[in-house]
């Protein structure tokens, strides 16, 4: 399934909103979220995105990703690769997820979160970024 699909199906199955790109070598999706680290943050995400609140507090509870419509797709889009995250001046992080060469999808990374965010959030090929995992 071609990576743009299965970007548009976390948006249908998560209410996730993400912009994709593609290179000759690399296709990212990146997405804005508010700041997970309050409070605050989960409310507007969930405001937002309830679908894909759900599916992370089912998958804490144990629940299998998979079974959930927004974990297989999630899933389907990350695959083996990852989920790094920068976090910005305002707390707010741009999350990115590659496929095929990192180094080209960290420059398409820093150039959607630039485009989204200004020139602070192009900061994907700093060493020790967070990197995220749905699976448990």
């Amino acid at each position: 399934m071609a990576y743009r699909t299965r970007a548009a199906q976390v948006t249908a199955s998560c209410g996730l909103q993400s912009e994709t790109r593609c290179s000759d070598g690399a296709c990212v999706a990146a997405l804005g979220v508010p700041d997970l680290d309050r409070v605050s943050g989960w409310f507007r995400l969930a405001a937002s995105s309830p679908r894909f609140v759900f599916s992370t507090v089912a998958r804490d509870l144990g629940v299998p990703p998979r079974i959930l419509p927004c974990g297989t797709a999630v899933a389907a889009l990350v695959g083996e690769g990852r989920v790094r995250t920068v976090e910005l001046p305002s707390g707010d992080e741009v999350w990115c997820t590659v496929e095929g060469d990192p180094a080209e999808g960290d420059d398409l990374c820093d150039a959607l979160a630039t485009e989204r965010a200004g020139p602070g959030a192009a900061r994907f090929h700093e060493a020790g970024l967070r990197e995220l995992t749905f699976e448990r």
